[in-house]
């Protein structure tokens, strides 16, 4: 909220009881006075309920970074003696100790005591240390961390890994190229080894395997691998074994399953089929007579389970519903998606009952387009004032270059305000920052509420008007020349010389300080009249 209202003063009672001591004061200038005197209190008051709790404390979101001088700052560590959150890292930017970076889910504090930051992450490393890592979890990863030195490019890993490209390698939060480093299983250890040793810094460097279980998985194929003819045999029959369960050659388990060539085209199962029956058999391959082959649901004309075969599906006349079922054909659909989206020559056709219902998606964008274009011709959006109002080019001209209709608009992004084509020029339809900020000032009323205006300001005979020494020679004609207000002679702030004219009387006073009192400059009409009657006797007399 802005500053409180300023209370000022508009009526003094010590004046009116010294000049009217018998006169009760006016009850409306106390109305005035008590209603300046409300709004500023009503203002502090509303002031302090931002700042102030109703336990008499600070309230919370009072206090802000920019509430703190320098030396607070100072004294929190913002000038380098202490941490400072600087967000995601950046490139070229000075940093200073005590500086904290995320980058890659990482969390980073200055190593070195001020600097600027290099074009990447990976070239600015060194410069900083690894405090924390968000992305890194251990429950489902094998992951080692380890701290380099600067000349160490050998690490040890908790897994013997085949190939780079089952580990990512992290160095100071950056991803490692897979070309960087090369795995290194020599005399029975579990080792990486660097091109380039990693600089150095604590945890810096992060070994991000498989997932335990893969690496559980791994080990235990590699122990199955010492009996290996069992397996092998075992293997056998699951690819090749016709007419019988497969047997486990190493436990002599009874898998009650199949090999996987009796599934694919044998005849044993009695029940089920192989994939060859379900594939090819005309007739229903088990006893289950509401179901049938992949060959009988392509290409058959019976139904099954009250629905029809994909070519019923896919070719059936369109408009014509398909055998055993409500739907439509992939023809029909596709027809008819055809007429929704460019059909051109009336409304689409939804079913083989219904009337024609709605338009083309073609035509709903050509009449988009075209009502786009009729909007874009008469709102030009935002522009400069030189790109709407200075050269040939422009002037008078749609983003087309067609001639504007009188009543197009643009924001005019210079001055901040919107204009209007009146057919020959552009006017400003509202004033700008300044302007109004000129226009509030000027149209203030007494009490201190914004007033109104209705005609165009001069600003230049209003600053000059304004000047103090102008301002006060009008002020002073407005304390010397009063015009009567329906009360009478005026009876306060009375000065020796002050004019006054009385609506009543039709007179011009002036008023005698030393009399106290208003009068009248010039003789009446009425003794102007009875001087002249005197003058003409007197001559009449004189001449006999």
């Amino acid at each position: 909220m802005a500053q409180p209202r300023q209370y000022n003063q508009t009526n003094t009672f010590n004046d009116w009881t010294t000049t009217n001591p018998s006169d009760p004061h006016i009850g409306s200038k106390f109305d005035t006075e008590f209603t300046e005197l409300k709004q500023n209190t009503d203002d502090l008051n509303t002031n302090i309920a931002l700042i102030q709790r109703d336990d008499g404390k600070i309230k919370n979101e009072a206090i802000h970074k920019d509430a703190f001088d320098q030396d607070a700052l100072a004294l929190i560590g913002a000038s380098g003696s202490g941490f400072n959150p600087k967000g995601d890292w950046a490139a070229s930017t000075a940093y200073v100790a005590g500086d904290i970076v995320n980058n890659n889910d990482a969390t980073y504090l200055t190593a070195t005591s001020s600097f600027t930051s290099a074009a990447s992450f990976s070239a600015d490393s060194a410069n900083w240390t690894l405090i924390a890592n968000a992305a890194i979890s251990t429950t489902g990863a094998s992951v080692n961390t380890a701290s380099g030195d600067g000349s160490n490019k050998v690490f040890t890993t908790g897994y013997k890994y085949s190939s780079v490209t089952d580990i990512q390698v992290f160095i100071s939060g950056v991803l490692v190229a897979t070309n960087l480093y090369t795995i290194t299983n020599s005399g029975g250890a579990n080792n990486i080894t660097f091109t380039t040793a990693p600089a150095s810094g604590t945890n810096n460097v992060i070994i991000w395997g498989d997932s335990v279980v893969s690496q559980a998985a791994s080990a235990a194929t590699k122990a199955y691998r010492d009996t290996t003819s069992n397996h092998k045999t075992t293997a056998s029959r699951w690819a090749y074994l016709e007419d019988a369960t497969v047997v486990d050659a190493e436990t002599s388990a009874d898998s009650s399953e199949y090999s996987a060539k009796e599934y694919a085209q044998g005849d044993f199962l009695a029940a089920g089929g192989s994939a060859k029956n379900w594939a090819q058999l005309a007739t229903t391959p088990t006893t289950t007579a509401e179901d049938a082959s992949a060959k009988e649901w392509a290409v058959g004309v019976s139904t099954h389970k009250g629905d029809a075969s994909a070519k019923e599906y896919a070719t059936s006349a369109q408009y014509d519903s398909v055998e055993g079922s409500a739907e439509y054909s992939a023809k029909h659909y596709a027809a008819q998606a055809k007429d929704w989206a460019s059909k051109t020559g009336g409304q689409v056709r939804n079913d083989a009952d219904s009337a024609d219902v709605e338009y083309s998606a073609k035509k709903y964008a050509t009449d988009a387009a075209t009502s786009f274009d009729n909007f874009d011709d008469r709102f030009l959006g935002g522009h400069t004032t030189a790109e709407r109002e200075v050269g040939s080019a422009n002037i008078g001209k749609n983003h087309d270059g067609d001639a504007l209709v009188a009543g197009a608009l643009y924001f005019d992004t210079t001055l901040g305000v919107m204009k209007v084509w009146t057919g020959t020029v552009w006017r400003q339809m509202i004033p700008t920052a300044t302007d109004q900020t000129n226009i509030d000032t000027l149209v203030t009323g007494t009490d201190g509420t914004a007033g109104t205006s209705g005609s165009t300001l001069n600003m230049a005979l209003i600053n000059t008007v304004a000047d103090s020494g102008n301002l006060s020679n009008i002020n002073t004609f407005a304390n010397r020349y009063r015009v009567d207000d329906g009360s009478g002679d005026p009876n306060s702030s009375n000065d020796d010389g002050d004019l006054f004219w009385n609506t009543t009387t039709n007179e011009l006073k002036i008023y005698n300080s030393t009399t106290s009192a208003w009068v009248v400059p010039y003789l009446d009409s009425a003794s102007v009249d009875t001087v002249a009657n005197n003058a003409a006797i007197s001559m009449a007399i004189a001449l006999g």
